[in-house]
């Protein structure tokens, strides 16, 4: 019985490239260097998930992503040879997701919570 198995990698980005896209490109090629299998991020529509803005929600505000954002982060993750994964906390950011996954990669399902 062969009981090999292989470990994949998941990175989680999230919000750490804080909205600059220069940074999320470093973070991606990192990932990727590092041997992620994935490399994640979340999109969200801020004013959905805060009442009031401060300073304890700043960098969730800055690092919300536009679908242009998205669609080069996905650009940016393919061309360094890595697949890019969204948490999509809303259903228009979910609708994004579906739309450039289907578009990028066809061969790979996509799993929601419904």
């Amino acid at each position: 019985m062969n009981t090999k198995r292989e470990i994949y990698s998941l990175f989680e980005v999230g919000q750490n490239h804080c909205g600059n896209m220069g940074m999320a490109k470093y973070l991606i090629s990192e990932c990727i260097k590092h041997g992620a299998w994935r490399v994640k991020f979340q999109v969200y529509d801020s004013s959905k998930l805060f009442d009031i803005f401060d300073e304890e929600n700043t960098n969730t505000v800055q690092a919300e992503l536009t679908k242009s954002q998205m669609e080069y982060l996905v650009y940016v993750t393919k061309n360094l040879g890595g697949v890019p994964l969204f948490s999509a906390f809303d259903e228009v950011r979910l609708g994004w997701v579906m739309e450039m996954m289907t578009k990028y990669y066809p061969e790979l399902s996509i799993v929601t919570g419904k």
